[in-house]
């Protein structure tokens, strides 16, 4: 998987869920996310491969980002002071923000992500 990845998929979460005829609030919520999971994907997986996949539901959309490379482990604590002007590392904490809840399944096959957002006001979905 390249950097390419990233936007490319970014482009057919707001595409897909555009063509939903979500509120725009929503394909702009569940195109950070899986911008946030997909990075996460590139930066610390080392997977060859990801795979995105967005469904709606009546009054929510899920989002599920998996990939076959093993998670690298952070070997230093994060420290709210030190880190608070680093280009990165709110990835997760942004999938929160836009989750009514979000969760990590990790195992020997790789790290799948699932992230489940609130739908006000949408149309029948596919």
């Amino acid at each position: 998987m390249t950097a390419d990845a990233v936007p490319a998929l970014r482009h057919f979460a707001c595409d897909t869920t555009g063509r939903w005829q979500l509120p725009e609030s929503v394909v702009d919520s569940v195109a950070l996310v899986v911008t946030e999971l997909v990075t996460n994907v590139l930066l610390h997986s080392g997977s060859p491969d990801v795979t995105v996949l967005i469904k709606v539901h009546d009054t929510f959309v899920t989002v599920e980002v998996r990939d076959t490379g093993r998670w690298q482990v952070r070997h230093t604590v994060r420290r709210a002071t030190e880190d608070a002007d680093a280009p990165c590392g709110r990835g997760l904490e942004l999938v929160r923000q836009c989750s009514s809840w979000s969760h990590a399944y990790l195992s020997t096959a790789g790290t799948r992500m699932v992230a489940c957002l609130p739908v006000t006001g949408a149309s029948d979905g596919p």
